[in-house]
């Protein structure tokens, strides 16, 4: 199972995945790095890891024959990306074999999820199993995998932080978060989990967050977390106004009924 997420902004990009691998028999495999770059555009796919790497072989292929422009128009990727996982999806489908009444899309299918930059910000754009584009520049976020709905849930909560400015340190803190907690509340559910990939937008393109850069990120969402613990307890602790009434903690049986 797999779970990826990724935020743009105006000035950036990132994406982030769980790097664990369920087996047929529900037994954990190796990691798996789910996210790569190639093109000057960014990648992760949530499926078959043998129709994944059939897909990225042919995107790098396609992409080293026939470069795009960097800045990479939207419409432009999106129409050189379907000629390329056309006849790999179609050459899986026709191929497969299994009982009555499987779904050789249901069974083979998966997402692919791409972040690339035109010359005004950076989209973000899902290519699902048949082959169609969804766009999501204009939320700022998307999500593909076994446990996608947790981790909209978990985005919406987070729905204050959306701004068209934030740089891909930012961006690195909410990816690592939304990540993060749905592997921690059902990653045994869904099978997730594993140390978390975080890949960043740069100048020169995208890149891998290190092991070093990595723990300052967590690091960054432990403060984080403490900041908004303390900012709670801030949220009724404001000093009284001049004159106000303050309402008595308990009303006792006599006062109330008294009428005085």
């Amino acid at each position: 199972m797999t779970l990826i997420v990724a935020h743009v902004s105006d000035l950036g990009a990132v994406m982030a995945s769980d790097s664990l691998v369920t087996e047929e028999d529900s037994t954990a495999g190796a990691p798996v790095e789910k996210i790569w770059t190639c093109g000057g555009l960014l990648f992760g796919y949530s499926g078959n890891l043998t129709l994944r790497d059939a897909i990225k072989a042919a995107l790098e292929r396609a992409l080293a024959t026939t470069p795009l422009p960097i800045p990479t128009d939207c419409e432009l990727a999106i129409s050189q990306l379907q000629v390329c996982v056309r006849p790999v999806l179609s050459a899986a489908y026709q191929n497969f074999v299994g009982g009555p009444t499987d779904d050789p899309v249901e069974k083979l299918g998966g997402s692919l999820l791409v972040v690339g930059r035109d010359k005004d910000k950076y989209w973000l754009l899902e290519i699902d199993r048949n082959n169609t584009p969804t766009r999501y520049t204009d939320d700022g976020f998307h999500t593909i995998g076994s446990a996608a709905l947790a981790s909209h849930v978990g985005r919406r909560l987070l729905g204050h932080y959306k701004l068209p400015g934030y740089e891909p340190r930012h961006l690195c803190l909410l990816a690592l978060r939304t990540v993060q907690a749905s592997i921690d509340v059902l990653g045994s559910a869904f099978g997730i989990g594993g140390p978390v990939q975080l890949w960043q937008s740069t100048a020169d393109g995208y890149e891998r967050v290190g092991a070093d850069a990595l723990s300052e990120v967590h690091h960054g969402l432990e403060q984080w977390n403490e900041i908004e613990r303390e900012s709670l307890l801030k949220v009724f602790a404001g000093p009284e106004v001049e004159g106000s009434e303050v309402l008595p903690d308990a009303l006792g049986d006599d006062d109330s009924a008294s009428g005085d």
